[in-house]
């Protein structure tokens, strides 16, 4: 079985120049990346590499902050559900609505989980902000650093009727699925301390997309090492994949970190070739999409899940359910 990120390198083979290996990693080219201390690992989970937590979205409710080291609970806090943006010390969150018109965003102490603020911005009135999709409302909310290296927040909305049979028209007839988007700009600076980040926050809406100065970059990083390559999400390790020699059923990959010296750190077996993934100490972070196995006799289903392996085991440290943004279903006939 091959995860949407293994379809994804297969694809993007097809791009690799004459004297470059793969097309695989995305680089902002402003460098923001350096004054990051949060990244998103996906939809729902960041990863705070300088305090060495994890927040993501609970499965069942709210948001909470885990251990990278340990796995342990440090903090949840119930009234907010989706993770957006880590910065000055403060976690920027939404909440859920049940009406049109508005988002709602809290500001938490990202080491306590302690409310700072919390604010409502008016939305255009036919926008529902809620923090996972739905059968045909889809809002999406993610943080971006490519005009702001502290980190803006975009936004975007569209609404598409969900039907089974559709009726016998002219197929030029059926309207287009619109899209609506937007920003939720912040100071452009480091914010005080005792400052929410939500005080001088402003919604705008945009007439198209915003532009995007991230872009795919081709590259080997490491020279006399063989296989696939990626850098981590800060940009600082290398994780070299290749086919696991021991021709396991599920665990088909082998993953080996390298730092940017060309030295090896550890390796793990994973049944994905490649997730985007961080490095903290002596953990290997990455979110891992839903999927099943047969073992034996047995069916088994893996939610969406953030996984923690140790470099210097190469063992599993811990596993976290996250809860699923997207809509996976039912859908009608």
């Amino acid at each position: 079985m091959k995860s949407f990120g293994e379809n994804t390198v297969a694809l993007l083979k097809f791009f690799k120049p004459l004297n470059v290996l793969l097309v695989l990693v995305i680089v902002n080219i402003t460098a923001a990346a350096k004054n990051q201390i949060g990244f998103d690992l996906a939809l729902g989970a960041i990863v705070d590499t300088t305090n060495e937590m994890v927040f993501f979205s609970h499965p069942n409710k709210g948001i909470v902050a885990i251990s990278i080291n340990s796995g342990e609970l440090i903090w949840h806090y119930d009234k907010a559900t989706r993770p957006i943006l880590l910065r000055d010390g403060q976690l920027i969150a939404q909440a859920d609505v049940t009406s049109k018109g508005k988002i709602i965003l809290v500001a938490l102490d990202s080491s306590s989980g302690t409310i700072l603020s919390q604010k409502t911005l008016m939305a255009p009135s036919n926008i529902l902000a809620s923090t996972s999709e739905g059968l045909e409302h889809k809002f999406n909310i993610n943080a971006n650093y490519d005009t702001n290296p502290l980190g803006e927040i975009e936004w975007s909305y569209s609404y598409k009727m969900a039907q089974g049979i559709p009726p016998q028209i002219n197929i030029s007839e059926i309207p287009k699925d619109k899209k609506t988007y937007g920003q939720i700009n912040l100071r452009h600076t480091k914010t005080p301390s005792g400052i929410s980040l939500l005080d001088d926050a402003k919604l705008k809406t945009l007439p198209q997309k915003p532009l995007s100065e991230m872009i795919a970059i081709a590259g080997k990083y490491l020279q006399q090492v063989d296989g696939r390559q990626f850098t981590s999400l800060s940009k600082n390790y290398i994780l070299v994949s290749q086919i696991n020699d021991k021709l396991s059923t599920w665990e088909k990959y082998k993953w080996d970190i390298y730092d940017k010296n060309n030295q090896l750190l550890g390796s793990f077996l994973h049944h994905n070739s490649y997730r985007p993934f961080e490095v903290v100490d002596d953990t290997v972070l990455f979110v891992t999409l839903p999927a099943i196995n047969a073992e034996s006799k047995e069916v088994i289903h893996y939610p969406l899940m953030i996984n923690a392996y140790s470099l210097s085991t190469g063992t599993p440290k811990w596993t976290s359910e996250v809860k699923d943004h997207q809509y996976n279903g039912p859908y009608p006939y």
